[in-house]
């Protein structure tokens, strides 16, 4: 995975449960260990909300962000992509 996230600019994941995500973004030898700063990491997995804050933090502090596919605005009373969740 290092070599395939190492120059990427935005990667896209889509992995059957919670600890699948954990372990691609989060591992060891995962997209945030391996990845530039400036990463976008858009994932279209469906996960616990816990985990998706967990693997939400660290794009809050190097990445450009993370975005959950599916991730409704809050408080606006409307539907729609949150492209800004988890940016800085």
């Amino acid at each position: 995975m290092a070599e395939a996230v190492h120059e990427a600019e935005v990667v896209f994941t889509m992995v059957p449960d919670s600890p699948d995500v954990e372990q691609v973004a989060l591992g060891p030898e995962g997209i945030y260990a391996s990845a530039k700063p400036g990463l976008l990491h858009v994932d279209c997995s469906t996960i616990r909300p816990d985990v998706a804050r967990k693997v939400a933090a660290p794009a809050r502090s190097w990445a450009s962000g993370w975005w959950r596919a599916g991730q409704r605005r809050r408080g606006r009373g409307e539907g729609g992509h949150a492209l800004d969740h988890g940016r800085r």
